[in-house]
């Protein structure tokens, strides 16, 4: 088996090898795991994964509290262990396709992290013990798995605990975003579920949209 083992770079946003050469072995490797801690701690902002990575180890990413977004490239990977982003608070968004092979999230993988929605892919099978634990922001989640996982519950790591529904696809989420606000549609009724960041930047008093269109239908707020 081959390992990334640690990051010794200064960039802030990286994405990783997807083969490398070893001295004394041929060709190519193709498939690797990322170590236990090898990112703990960094600095990093932004990371992209490639297919190649089939694992994520635990406290892989632990404490990287300028981490932002993370995408999962292909749908290779297998398991994300434990404690792997346990407290990057700056965690918004985790890009994984619904047909990843991804089978086990662990134990406090996602915990104290800035979640506003997942993928649950068909393929996962186990989520661990408050692997979302913390996740107050944790909005929207798409469960393509056999789990039953509600909103509410505290099931499945956590996950839909603070979640505003769980759909079963993306495409059933209808979701409408003007001005840094995003509204989303449950039964027949709207809801404002997020703000953007860059409204509180600007605005010292925040004034919310009086109307907004969806499908050639303008609704009020």
């Amino acid at each position: 088996e081959a390992y990334l083992l640690e990051y010794l770079g200064d960039e802030t946003s990286i994405t990783l090898p997807s083969s490398f050469t070893v001295e004394g072995v041929t060709g190519k490797v193709s498939k690797y795991k990322i170590n236990t801690r090898a990112f703990y701690g960094s600095q990093l902002k932004n990371v992209i994964i490639p297919s190649s990575v089939i694992s994520i180890g635990e406290k892989a990413f632990e404490n990287s509290y300028q981490l932002e977004s993370v995408t999962i490239q292909g749908t290779n990977l297998l398991e994300i262990k434990n404690e792997a982003f346990q407290n990057c608070n700056r965690l918004k968004t985790f890009s994984i396709s619904e047909n990843s092979s991804l089978t086990l999230i662990g134990n406090y993988a996602f915990s104290n992290t800035n979640l506003f929605e997942f993928v649950v892919g068909k393929a996962v099978n186990s989520i661990g013990d408050d692997a979302f634990y913390n996740c107050s922001n944790l909005t929207l989640v798409y469960n393509y798995s056999r789990l039953t996982i509600n909103e509410g519950e505290y099931s499945n790591g956590g996950i839909a605990y603070n979640a505003f529904d769980v759909f079963a696809t993306k495409n059933s989420c209808i979701k409408v975003q003007t001005n840094g606000f995003t509204f989303a549609r449950k039964g027949s009724n709207w809801y404002l579920i997020e703000i953007a960041e860059s409204v509180f930047d600007t605005e010292s008093i925040i004034k919310l949209p009086t109307t907004f269109s969806y499908s050639y239908t303008t609704y009020s707020s």
